[in-house]
């Protein structure tokens, strides 16, 4: 017999303002937004010889801040839209629970996005030039388009694709660049590691919310394919993840990148749990676990080639 999905309760007091948006920022998964910038910069350390200190930071600030207005665009979205409703079996969302209105959370995203653009610019003139300008660009738009505008990607089943790239390739080869001003095959390479890990996460969360992303008819990969292969979706991902941890030990003949196949034990009872009928508390929990393999899996091969390059 299984366990059927039933919601989350929600907090009966509400949060100040500064917690709302706290929340609203979604802090348990945000580590997994840093990690392709953190592996790319170690990727120019190890095969570059190259370390911009600020530049490293300022690269993971603009990328959080982009990460968050994009959070904030989703609930800000999702809540004015009627998708948010206390059927959802996720964390509560501010709008939607009447913590922050539509437009408090619009100026927050407005915020994060301004500020972004304005570091993206010191990047551009400090160290990346005009192709960093476009990548930029580019990346604020997804963030907002992911959630918002005529199109959303979020509702076209490309919230996997999205999340694989600009978690993934793209972060990596940015950063990597921003620190050497090189295009680097080794970044994009091991880019495609955590953009698995991040594809998983969008698979974990559009499965939870299946149930209510149907009644609403938004498409996700989770709403087209049957509840069995949406279950399986995200394990897919982080298998061909470690796979490629293997095939790229091999290839670049280091084996202390093997060091990131450890991660995984972090999300194997989430897994056993995403394989079975769970409740909405156990899918986010495997969420936020996916979020630590996430980070975890990138530390780990970070130290491994650091290792290696000794």
């Amino acid at each position: 017999m299984t366990t059927p999905l039933t919601p989350l309760s929600t907090a009966n007091l509400k949060p100040s303002s500064f917690k709302a948006y706290l929340l609203a920022a979604r802090p348990k998964t945000l580590l997994a937004g840093q990690s392709p910038i953190f592996l790319g910069v170690v990727v120019a350390i190890v095969f570059s010889d190259s370390f911009k200190p600020l530049i490293a930071a300022l690269t993971l600030l603009c990328t959080l801040l982009m990460q968050v207005g994009t959070n904030y665009v989703n609930d800000a979205v999702d809540g004015e839209s009627g998708l948010d409703t206390n059927e959802r079996l996720g964390p509560a969302r501010a709008v939607q629970q009447g913590w922050l209105t539509i437009k408090q959370m619009k100026q927050g995203y407005l915020v994060c996005f301004a500020t972004a653009f304005l570091i993206g610019l010191y990047l551009t003139y400090a160290s990346g030039g005009v192709a960093i300008f476009v990548m930029g660009l580019i990346g604020l738009i997804a963030a907002y388009i992911y959630s918002a505008g005529p199109f959303p990607l979020s509702r076209m089943a490309l919230g996997e694709v999205t999340a694989f790239i600009f978690f993934g390739p793209f972060a990596t080869v940015g950063a990597h660049y921003l620190q050497t001003n090189i295009w680097s095959r080794e970044a994009f390479m091991l880019g495609l590691i955590p953009g698995l890990g991040a594809a998983a996460l969008m698979a974990i969360n559009n499965f939870r919310d299946r149930e209510t992303d149907a009644k609403a008819q938004r498409k996700t990969l989770a709403t087209l394919l049957t509840e069995k292969q949406a279950r399986a979706l995200p394990l897919v991902f982080i298998l061909n993840a470690n796979l490629i941890v293997i095939l790229l030990s091999v290839a670049y003949q280091e084996a202390f990148l093997l060091l990131g196949l450890i991660a995984p034990f972090i999300f194997l009872k989430p897994g056993i749990n995403l394989a079975k009928t769970t409740t909405g508390r156990e899918l986010n929990r495997s969420l936020q676990a996916a979020g630590a393999l996430i980070f975890v899996q990138t530390v780990l091969m970070s130290l491994g080639l650091m290792i290696g390059s000794l």
